[in-house]
C-alpha cells in the first residue's frame, strides 16, 4: 500500500480555547489486541513523514497515551468558533 499525503508547512492553527471552560479528560480506551503491534508501527509511520506530532501533555487528553480514535464532541465545548 503507497501511503502518500500532502502537507501545509507554513501554517499552523492555533484554536480559540474559552477559558471558562474546564479542560476535558477522556477515559483511556484500550485497543484490539490484534493490532497491538500495527498501532506503534502506524504512529513511528505517521510521525517520521511529518504527519502528526508528539505532544508532552495537553490540558483536553485521555491519559497522556496515544489516541488513535476521538470523540471530540466533549473537546469541541472548549473552542470558540472561527467564522
Amino acid at each position: 500500500m503507497i501511503k502518500e499525503f500532502g502537507a501545509l508547512k507554513s501554517f499552523v492553527h492555533t484554536p480559540s480555547i474559552d477559558p471558562s471552560v474546564r479542560p476535558v479528560h477522556q477515559k483511556f480506551w484500550h485497543s484490539a489486541i490484534s493490532l497491538r503491534d500495527e498501532i506503534p508501527a502506524e504512529l513511528r509511520w505517521m510521525e517520521s513523514d511529518g504527519i502528526t506530532e508528539r505532544v508532552k501533555s495537553s490540558a483536553c487528553a485521555s491519559n497522556g497515551g496515544a489516541r488513535l480514535c476521538v470523540n471530540l464532541k466533549d473537546v469541541n465545548k472548549v473552542l470558540t468558533p472561527e467564522r
